[in-house]
């Protein structure tokens, strides 16, 4: 009896054993089903070649720290919710798109680049959420398409359309039909110089003195001439000036212009496969202006010889003086310029001048004046001292586009430690900014920025000019959801001092820098230049959004 006992209580035991050992097993694989399923394909962590976000880093426990880790046990790491998206982009016939660019934008404004190639794009390290995805590139219409990515799976494939862009051929020919450009795209042939533009409205004789005499975009279209597509081994007939690129549907106005010089307008209401423009050669070169100086020494008698003077827009033309002090420059295209001379002395004759089609333009006796040295301040925070850029620009006077100007093309640069000695640019009432803090053009920003100041300038220098930096904060700017195309936006002080120009792309959040302080926002009318209705903002020490008014 006592053995039946012993035997009965043993069995029990066992069945209880296996009992609790199944359980624990079915608890062990509840854990394990719960726990998210790696990526069938990872994708590197590396940042999206361009402008692209730095991936994020996933923080990993080893197996020996996980040993000696005490009790309570750590929580189970949390997978990585970066998103590998990709896909193709095909034409509207069904065929691959050789090449373009989709820009990825959520919207905190964080911008990720991925390159089309062949049909087939990869854009890794992207997150959650809205996404307003931009197609564009050359040939191709620029497009943009609302995108909602979920939280999984790790890997998503998003397709899309892209639809190419009209193109008109540019034809350049005389009276008889033939060409009257020369060969190799040089500037001494003044066909090579021409080029086309497009913009809604019909553009004025003269674009303005501000304009840039060599840029290939316009309003509306860009234009390639046909050396820059002979370069991309496009074959081309020998009457084709370039190809114009169209932006927007007609109706349009197609101009070409020798600078800044509307030579012939022609209004679009249809596409037309080409237009072909009649020009004598002598017509074109009678376009060109010409510049005449003679320099004088201080004493404004003794010719002032062997000095280099500089005529600059977006290109840049140089003469010496001769013994007499005269320089000339000829073959300029119509347009404003800014005018330098290269010595120890300096010419005043004004911040900008005009080249009008056909002129020779005779500044006459210009005495220069010794050149005494302006010192200027950069006070950083402690201990982040850097190099900088900055441009100190006359202001023009109820004009704060042309206070800012295309381009910046006569920027300033600094030393560190100490102050900054620049020419004196004479008595008047200039402009002051900090294009760039650091390293010039260097992808890296430091996040450091300063207000624009007017600055008043009598007959001599002024004591040291202080400029403060400070850290600058991020700014979102939100269009409306109804906008398309690319608007420009003027930013300004609260006093109305122009900081720059930015540009938006459709509906898509941009993000920029500004130091703390008060601002105003408004849009530029791309026709009429005009500006308009100005909104007011606050930026503060901490991340700021902006809703654009439409």
């Amino acid at each position: 009896m006592k053995r039946l006992i012993f035997v009965l209580g043993a069995a029990a035991a066992l069945v209880l054993t296996l009992i609790v050992w199944r359980a624990r097993q079915e608890q062990h694989a509840a854990v394990a089903s719960s726990a998210p399923p790696e990526s069938p394909t990872a994708a590197p962590h590396s940042p999206i070649q361009g402008t692209g976000r730095d991936a994020r880093s996933t923080s990993r426990v080893l197996p020996s720290e996980r040993a000696a880790a005490s009790e309570p046990p750590s929580p189970p790491e949390v997978a990585s919710t970066e998103i590998l998206v990709r896909g193709s982009v095909r034409d509207d016939r069904g065929q691959p798109v050789a090449q373009a660019v989709l820009l990825w934008t959520d919207d905190r404004g964080t911008e990720s680049y991925a390159g089309v190639e062949n049909g087939a794009y990869s854009a890794p390290g992207l997150s959650a959420g809205h996404m307003i995805v931009q197609i564009s590139g050359r040939g191709w219409h620029t497009e943009q398409f609302d995108v909602a990515l979920d939280a999984q799976p790790s890997v998503q494939q998003r397709d899309f359309t892209a639809h190419a862009n009209a193109q008109i051929l540019i034809k350049l020919v005389d009276a008889d039909g033939q060409p009257i450009f020369g060969s190799g795209g040089g500037r001494k042939h003044p066909g090579n110089m021409v080029r086309a533009m497009a913009s809604r409205r019909a553009p004025p004789a003269l674009l303005g003195a501000d304009s840039d005499v060599l840029a290939h975009d316009s309003e509306c279209a860009r234009f390639a001439n046909r050396w820059e597509l002979t370069y991309e081994h496009k074959d081309l007939a020998t009457d084709v000036l370039g190809v114009l690129e169209l932006l927007e549907p007609p109706p349009l106005f197609v101009s070409l212009l020798s600078g800044a010089a509307v030579l012939e307008t022609r209004e679009l209401t249809e596409l037309p496969a080409e237009l072909v423009f009649t020009f004598e050669e002598e017509d074109l070169r009678a376009k060109l202006g010409g510049l005449r100086v003679r320099l004088l020494e201080a004493d404004g008698r003794t010719p002032a010889a062997g000095r280099g003077v500089e005529l600059f827009s977006d290109i840049t033309m140089y003469a010496k003086s001769d013994p007499e002090g005269r320089a000339e420059l000829h073959d300029i295209l119509p347009g404003g310029y800014g005018l330098t001379v290269n010595a120890e002395m300096s010419a005043q004759v004004g911040p900008k001048i005009v080249i009008a089609p056909g002129q020779i333009l005779d500044l006459g006796d210009v005495t220069l004046v010794p050149v005494p040295m302006q010192l200027l301040r950069f006070v950083f925070p402690e201990g982040k001292e850097s190099t900088l850029q900055f441009v100190f620009k006359p202001e023009i006077a109820g004009d704060p586009l042309q206070t800012l100007g295309p381009s910046d093309n006569r920027v300033h640069g600094t030393e560190i430690p100490g102050p900054t000695r620049m020419s004196f640019p004479g008595p008047g009432t200039y402009e002051l900014r900090v294009t760039n803090v650091g390293d010039f053009g260097g992808r890296e920003s430091l996040h450091f920025g300063a207000l624009p100041q007017r600055v008043v300038l009598g007959d001599q220098p002024a004591g040291e000019i202080v400029v403060r930096i400070e850290p600058t904060t991020e700014v979102l700017l939100k269009p409306a959801r109804e906008s398309r195309g690319e608007a420009v936006w003027l930013l300004s002080t609260a006093d109305g001092l122009p900081c720059r120009r930015v540009r938006i792309a459709g509906r898509a959040p941009g993000r920029i820098e500004l130091v703390p302080g008060s601002y105003t926002i408004a849009h530029i009318d791309p026709a009429t230049r005009a500006i308009g209705s100005r909104q007011a903002f606050t930026v503060g020490g901490r991340f700021t959004s902006v809703e654009l008014q439409p």
